[in-house]
């Protein structure tokens, strides 16, 4: 393992050591997730680091609220730097999850990325921004750290590698006061 995913990972650890569970009821995007089964795991757990590999398997952050987002967020990135040359979909879904270019470019083009059900892309495109809103510099800095750790990690796959640069790149460029467009 390179020295680059430990960094990444104890970055990752520090910056979201304090964020708590937000409350019964506060993790869904909203009542009509059509992946209830995994926000209500998501919801029985306390803390973050609680949330086993089985739970993350195949999770996505489309479904969860901005407390959601930024509750499981952590516990997602380590799981795809550990994860990461599987077949879980959670490796895609968290990358895309991370830039709005990255996975409403895909979605364009190949007809992949999930809307919910009655959403424009640029109602999702809100919505994805009021989740990233909410991290901290902090947390905003342990996502690039993420990306570059696996942008590095996945060199010998294109596509991973490059939506994890592209979502970096974006990650580096945008300030929070940025309207949502």
């Amino acid at each position: 393992m390179s020295a680059n995913v430990e960094e990444a990972r104890q970055q990752i650890r520090a910056a979201f050591a304090e964020v708590a569970h937000p409350g019964e009821g506060t993790i869904g995007h909203c009542g009509r997730c059509h992946h209830e089964a995994d926000v209500q795991i998501v919801e029985a757990v306390e803390g973050w680091p609680a949330l086993s590999t089985s739970a993350l398997h195949g999770l996505s952050l489309a479904f969860f609220s901005p407390e959601g987002f930024r509750f499981v967020l952590p516990a997602l990135m380590l799981h795809v730097l550990t994860v990461w040359n599987s077949d879980d979909p959670a490796v895609d879904s968290t990358v895309w999850g991370l830039g709005p270019a990255v996975l409403w470019d895909r979605a364009a083009t190949e007809n992949e990325g999930p809307l919910p059900e009655g959403q424009s892309p640029a109602e999702a495109t809100a919505v994805w921004y009021s989740k990233v809103r909410v991290l901290t510099t902090e947390q905003r800095g342990a996502v690039m750290s993420f990306l570059g750790a696996l942008a590095a990690l996945a060199e010998s796959d294109e596509y991973l590698r490059e939506d994890a640069q592209k979502a970096l790149n974006w990650w580096k460029t945008w300030t929070p006061d940025e309207p949502a467009a």
